[in-house]
């Protein structure tokens, strides 16, 4: 089910200076006849010994804060996209040591520092369960992250 990722780019302007809040998100896309209401949720991360690693919990649906669901058309292509990963940049530059998973409940701890995960993504919906692993990498030159699908 889970079809494509995206990168994303909202800039957040602050006192003198715009910090850029870049996302990586998925689509799911539905194979079945029928609407089918879906979430994504964090299954495993490797490492997953820290503090803002919530496994279990369920990923936000793009642009409904606090929403874990949608319902998901039937097609070829994605009808339903769920944030996975936030960064922040200033001036072209990672800001801070950590980015975040974009959980769709509030939680005490989110960020996660810097470096090489792997993400295991759950898909349910209508009874059935899908699965993909997504590579989190530090680009060694400009130390931004980037995500891609890890091949199994």
């Amino acid at each position: 089910m889970i079809a494509s990722r995206t990168l994303s780019n909202n800039p957040v302007i602050t006192a003198s200076c715009k910090i850029i809040d870049r996302r990586y998100r998925i689509g799911i896309r539905n194979i079945t006849r029928a609407v089918v209401p879906a979430r994504v949720v964090l299954e495993n991360c490797e490492p997953n010994q820290v503090d803002g690693v919530h496994l279990g919990h369920a990923l936000q649906v793009i642009g409904h804060q606090g929403t874990s669901e949608a319902s998901v058309q039937p097609g070829d292509s994605p009808s339903a996209f769920f944030d996975v990963v936030y960064d922040e940049m200033l001036e072209g530059r990672p800001y801070g040591k950590a980015f975040g998973l974009c959980y769709a409940a509030a939680v005490k701890l989110f960020a996660i520092p810097r470096g090489s995960y792997v993400l295991t993504l759950r898909v349910e919906g209508d009874g059935l369960q899908s699965r993909k692993q997504f590579g989190i990498y530090q680009d060694p030159r400009t130390q931004l992250l980037t995500m891609r699908e890890v091949s199994q």
